[in-house]
């Protein structure tokens, strides 16, 4: 029986990583040598295109690692390469109607936003201060990141 190096979990034989802590456990071997899922660590078969467990496509991953590009989650590239957000649209927003969210909408934040909304209705307005406050921040450059973590445009 085969123990993590790190945390002393007791894995499979084949493992490569450690199913506890995520810790690769045979450096010496490369990943393609014995064809292990590159997101769960299962140990598949050499025809196997798609791992039996998480479902991932290594034909895919094998082309990324041939042409030497990083995976990415395909929904958060495509939010990334979006044109940056205006910082002096999401604070004019802000300060403007931002009781009841809209900024927040607009720099991705939807949970954020129906929060403000939400809060806004329970305490008769007076909760509308905090999209007010978000709105001068943004002015201001202290929040200067959308909600996927993109810079904002300047002004």
């Amino acid at each position: 029986m085969k123990q993590c190096t790190k945390c002393g979990t007791v894995l499979k034989e084949g493992y490569q990583f450690c199913t506890h802590c995520g810790t690769r456990q045979d450096a010496g071997e490369t990943q393609e040598q014995k064809n292990v899922c590159l997101r769960c660590g299962n140990v598949m078969q050499e025809e196997e295109r798609f791992c039996s467990v998480c479902g991932y496509c290594m034909e895919e991953s094998s082309d990324n690692a041939a042409a030497g590009q990083q995976k990415t989650n395909a929904y958060h590239s495509y939010r990334t390469e979006q044109k940056p957000k205006s910082r002096l649209i999401a604070g004019l927003l802000g300060v403007l109607v931002g009781s009841f969210g809209i900024h927040r909408l607009y720099l991705g934040d939807k949970t954020i936003a129906l929060v403000q909304l939400v809060v806004t209705i329970i305490t008769c307005g007076v909760g509308g201060l905090w999209g007010v406050i978000e709105g001068l921040l943004l002015l201001y450059g202290k929040i200067n990141k959308d909600a996927y973590g993109n810079p904002l445009e300047e002004f």
